[in-house]
Parts: C-alpha cells; structure tokens; sequence
C-alpha cells in the first residue's frame, strides 16, 4: 500500500478537524462517532490502495501484467481492496477502543492537568 506524506497528512488533518467539532452533548454517542470514523478512515485508505495498484497495472508495473487481463486485475483489485478495508477497521477499532478507554480514565484521575 502506497501513501504518501502528503495524504496521510491530509487524512489526519480531515480526521482531527472532524472530530475536534464535536460537541460534548454528542460523547454519550461516542462508540457510534468513533465506529462511523473508522468505516470512512478504513474505506479511504481501501480506496487509495486500489487506486495506486491500478495506476501500477496501466503504467506496466505490476508484475501481473501480461498474465491477466486488466478486467481480471480490477476484479481481483477489488476483493483485495475489501479485504484490506475490513482489516484496516478491525485493527483500528481495537486500537482506538483501547486508546479511549486509557485516555478517559486518565483524565478522569486528572492526570492532564498542567
């Protein structure tokens, strides 16, 4: 998978503006906020995974090339991609649960204050 500086700096950057406008009112519907954010994290990087494998195979890169058809290629391409994005959200969301989970308790305890 090939992401560059540059997007994963936009992706973060998207990440924290979206999730800095959320008000307190709406963290008692926390698990389904962060659950919607994975999905979309996990769907974009799928997505730009599928993209950068494709530009590989029309630029004649792709070491499948010449073996299969460009048709076979995006239909292989696009189970890998949804294979990957179920990865993607499954690892995220037990990283992300058990962030929360510490970051909460320990600003519970007030272990933030300056």
């Amino acid at each position: 998978m090939k992401i560059t500086k540059t997007q994963l700096k936009k992706i973060i950057e998207e990440e924290f503006k979206a999730s800095s406008k959320r008000s307190v009112n709406e963290s008692a519907n926390a698990d389904e906020y962060y659950e919607e954010e994975v999905l979309d994290f996990a769907f974009s990087i799928s997505q730009t995974f599928k993209q950068d494998q494709s530009q590989l195979f029309d630029a004649g890169l792709e070491p499948a090339q010449g073996r299969i058809t460009r048709e076979e290629w995006l239909q292989q391409l696009e189970v890998a991609g949804n294979q990957l994005r179920k990865v993607i959200e499954r690892a995220v969301k037990k990283n992300i649960d058990s962030a929360i989970s510490k970051f909460e308790t320990q600003l519970h305890k007030g272990r933030f204050q300056r």
